[in-house]
């Protein structure tokens, strides 16, 4: 009685918007096949190219189309049966019937259009439809399902239950950002545009061993030293709060999470206060307050300037600060150096230029894959693999004494620049490995004012190995250590120097 009961509710909602949809308890299916009616011409069905949210256009990879075709006498489309839960499935076509104007049957009454601003996150309904909307975007469109340890079917109930009970639409974030968090996606994160704090502390810190330890710190901060450790935060173990928030952060790497959390444990409103206790070399501790500050540009440890002569010959380039015009004006100097350190430790504002100058004939990205669905849960899946970049050279031809540096900061198209070095064997790789997550994301929009973001295509690497959770791990690993950020050092850049003088000389 139940099950009946269920179903008849559900398809009272539904029916009128899509007639053809069937909802039965199950074991009790309807026919399976939909019958043909009067005035039929053709037969619609949907081919996506990844998620496409629109119509197809030169700035996004992904796009859906509605495909018509004419009917043949042995059309019969059949539909997908669905075990909804709760003892009700439902009969969804994949192929329907059309006219010249409609799908047949057409919808008792038009599609219901809420008023701009009618939903929002503190109304229960909302969240849950939320929940739903995310999780079915996931489900058919995340690619990387067969890499990832996640039974996200499960995850629908874990994320439904704080949906239906968190008191408002600030609760309800983190219950989505949980979500996210379980598809292991670099990309992936849930926010809300009126809800983002921007605001943040004027330190950078790295974790070192178990200890929080202070890289950087804004010019007008007193009471905090390079190279201090931070031993509680607002009165809770540093460490501790790192790996709280870590648990909010998506990520395909440990090391991109911690990266990302070690920034997010800073974050909050505008003008606030934070309460740091310190602990130096000497092991004395004093308490420091630090306020956030929004708008301020994000700090970087200490670096020198973009495009730097650091010793006779040998020059730096920081492609995170470069612009396509620095790089022009530089590169007569670039093109005369003996060794030159391209500087990779976080996103690239450079386009892909300096890469002309470094190869020796066509070199290729890596394997950028877009997934063609006609049926749910990547049934049938095939794959777009024509969107690759093709780089030609270009002169002049700079040195081969050449040293990128990265780490758990480069992402996405970081990694695709570093794919290609790794690939062509452009020059030695120093530092730490890479996010680990590169591809087209999706922004999904929500109701309520949400959003999330989720890596739509599958890159794989130039010889056809798996990229997602692996990253560009370096030929030359140096991490910084506790005494070398007390000194002031910048110990991969020092690794960096070196190769090149070594083999600046080898040329001599």
């Amino acid at each position: 009685v139940r099950d009946w009961e269920l179903a008849s509710k559900l398809a009272a909602v539904f029916l009128p918007l899509a007639p053809s949809v069937r909802i039965y308890p199950s074991g009790a299916p309807p026919k399976a096949t939909i019958a043909k009616p009067a005035d039929t011409q053709t037969i619609v069905s949907w081919v996506h190219n990844g998620l496409g949210q629109g119509p197809a256009d030169a700035e996004s990879v992904y796009s859906s189309e509605r495909t018509r075709r004419a009917v043949t006498e042995s059309d019969a489309p059949q539909p997908l049966q669905l075990d909804l839960g709760g003892g009700v499935s439902a009969s969804v076509p994949l192929a329907v019937f059309a006219d010249a104007t409609h799908t047949l049957p057409r919808p008792s009454q038009d599609p219901l259009v809420p008023a701009k601003g009618e939903y929002t996150g503190n109304d229960r309904a909302t969240r849950i439809g939320a929940v739903v909307i995310t999780w079915n975007a996931i489900q058919h469109f995340y690619p990387y399902f067969d890499v990832v340890d996640v039974d996200w079917r499960a995850e629908l109930r874990t994320a439904q239950t704080p949906a239906g009970t968190d008191a408002d639409e600030n609760a309800f974030l983190p219950t989505l950002r949980r979500m996210i968090v379980a598809i292991d996606d670099g990309h992936g994160s849930a926010f809300h545009p009126a809800l983002m704090k921007r605001a943040s502390l004027p330190i950078l810190w790295r974790v070192i061993g178990d200890a929080v330890v202070g890289t950087a710190v804004g010019p007008a901060v007193s009471g905090v030293s390079t190279g201090d450790e931070v031993v509680t935060i607002d009165g809770r173990p540093a460490l501790q709060a790192v790996r709280e928030s870590e648990a909010l952060i998506s990520g395909a790497t440990p090391q991109w999470r911690r990266a990302i959390a070690l920034y997010q444990v800073g974050v909050g409103e505008a003008d606030t206060k934070v309460a740091l206790t310190i602990r130096n070399a000497d092991a004395s501790t004093r308490s420091v307050t630090l306020t956030r500050a929004a708008g301020a540009e994000r700090m970087i440890e200490k670096r020198p300037e973009q495009i730097a002569e650091l010793k006779s010959g040998l020059w730096y380039v920081d492609l995170t600060r470069i612009t396509d015009p620095d790089f022009v004006a530089s590169l007569d100097k670039l093109a005369a150096a003996r060794g030159i350190v391209f500087d990779l430790r976080g996103y690239p504002r450079v386009g892909t230029k300096p890469l002309l100058h470094l190869i020796d004939s066509d070199a290729q990205s890596a394997r950028w894959n877009v997934p063609i669905l006609r049926r749910p849960d990547f049934e049938g899946v095939e794959w777009r693999t024509d969107g690759r970049w093709t780089l030609h050279p270009a002169q002049p031809r700079f040195t081969k004494n050449i040293v990128f540096l990265t780490d758990a900061h480069a992402i996405s198209y970081a990694e695709s620049w570093m794919g290609i070095v790794e690939a062509y064997k452009l020059g030695q790789i120093v530092g730490e490995t890479t996010a680990g997550t590169n591809g087209n994301i999706n922004i999904v929009q929500l109701p309520g004012g949400y959003r999330f973001i989720f890596t739509g295509m599958k890159v794989l690497k130039h010889d056809g190995s798996r990229h997602h959770g692996v990253g560009i791990a370096p030929n030359v690993p140096v991490s910084p250590t506790l005494a070398g950020i007390r000194a002031g050092r910048d110990e991969q850049m020092e690794k960096a120097i070196g190769i090149l003088e070594a083999g600046a000389a080898a040329k001599n």
